[in-house]
């Protein structure tokens, strides 16, 4: 089984959803499932729009946590 995404964790920790930040990223939810599946690459503008779109919700998580998992896995 697969683990959530950080940024699906994160997500729901802020009380928004894929929809909620396809929204704000201007894509329709698929694209962003796909993203977070790895099916398709972030681009860095997506990147900044992620992280600006948690921040307005309070989120404190940093690029780290959210696009870089793999470095973080013990």
């Amino acid at each position: 089984m697969m683990a959530t995404h950080p940024i699906i964790q994160e997500l729901t920790r802020v009380g928004a959803t894929q929809a909620d930040l396809a929204r704000h990223l201007g894509v329709n939810r698929s694209t962003v499932h796909n993203k977070l599946s790895g099916r398709r690459r972030w681009v860095v503008a997506d990147v900044n729009r992620v992280m600006a779109f948690l921040r307005e919700r309070g989120s404190e998580a940093t690029y780290e946590q959210l696009f870089a998992p793999e470095q973080n896995a013990a």
